[in-house]
């Protein structure tokens, strides 16, 4: 019984230690939105920008919280806002939220 709770606290522990070690950084997500604005977007114009100025809008509209073990982004894309966890070096999308402002002002037309 003492045996599997030292197993179990060394693998939580492991799962800790590597959660921390790879904890992605910002500039690890704003190349990672870059990157995949510009796939959406494709070889054109608009995706030859991205790859030119898209690090500098992305920055600019970012908003991140860093939690140790895992980080949470926000980027705003237009009225939009684009939620991001990133943990593990990889990122997840969270989800898409209507900015509030731009939803009020809707709302008063």
């Amino acid at each position: 019984m003492l045996n599997k709770r030292k197993i179990m606290f060394v693998m939580i522990a492991l799962v800790l230690i590597v959660a921390f070690a790879t904890n992605p950084t910002r500039e690890q997500y704003i190349n990672w939105v870059k990157e995949r604005v510009i796939k959406e977007t494709g070889q054109g114009i608009l995706g030859i920008a991205v790859a030119k100025w898209g690090g500098t809008v992305i920055e600019g509209t970012t908003r991140g919280s860093n939690y140790v073990l895992f980080s949470v982004y926000k980027t705003k894309i237009i009225n939009d806002e684009l939620v991001t966890l990133g943990v593990f070096h990889q990122f997840f999308s969270l989800g898409r939220t209507r900015m509030p402002e731009e939803t009020e002002k809707h709302n008063n037309k």
